[in-house]
């Protein structure tokens, strides 16, 4: 191996970053394939910066997904999902299936 390089500037390793992100799979690219390239790179152990790198590749993740379109609904929030709809004043109420339906004198018993 060549000697090692003088530490990168944070500069250049989001620089390498956004480039080997340009250049894989982002489907299998993980945090430490990340690392390797970047070790690769500036011929340098950058496990020490590790915290910083993973902020980084996140960022540069961030900016490599393609915008929403206008069209697309927005993502439904856990919160909304979970709370009852208002019902209207007018709308009958209708009975939960846990809840035991009252019988009619004339229903037949089965």
């Amino acid at each position: 191996l060549p000697p090692p390089m003088a530490a990168p500037s944070d500069e250049a390793i989001q620089r390498e970053i956004r480039r080997v992100l340009l250049t894989s799979n982002l489907d299998t690219v993980t945090l430490r394939t990340v690392l390797q390239s970047l070790s690769s790179a500036f011929r340098i152990d950058l496990t020490p910066r590790k915290p910083a790198i993973r902020r980084w590749v996140e960022l540069a993740m961030a900016d490599l997904d393609p915008p929403e379109t206008a069209s697309a609904p927005p993502p439904a929030t856990a919160k909304a999902k979970h709370e009852p709809r208002a019902r209207a004043k007018d709308e009958p109420r209708v009975q939960a299936k846990h809840e035991p339906r009252a019988k009619a004198k004339d229903e037949p018993r089965v």
